[in-house]
């Protein structure tokens, strides 16, 4: 999720993954480390997989946004996939 926020709004694959590190790191620190001990695989895997993930996802959805006028289903998986996305540009395919 954090990784699409940036993406969405045009930023490149190393800025959605600074921001998803930083945002990661954040959480570890802020509030999870007032109940435990803030862990290396969190800090690592966590933004990794998460920015993995939200290329996948990002590029997935551009692809059916691409392909035209979007019925229900596909609205709905788009939604699903990149809500970040959607929010910030509605169904609009990228220029």
């Amino acid at each position: 999720m954090y990784y699409n926020m940036i993406r969405s709004q045009g930023g490149t694959v190393r800025q959605s993954f600074g921001f998803a590190v930083f945002q990661s790191v954040m959480w570890e620190y802020l509030f999870e480390a007032v109940a435990e001990q803030p862990s290396i695989q969190d800090l690592i895997s966590t933004p990794i997989m998460g920015a993995v993930l939200g290329e996948l996802f990002h590029r997935w959805s551009v692809a059916i946004l691409r392909q035209g006028p979007l019925n229900f289903g596909e609205k709905v998986l788009v939604f699903f996939l990149n809500p970040s996305y959607v929010i910030n540009n509605g169904y609009r395919p990228p220029e």
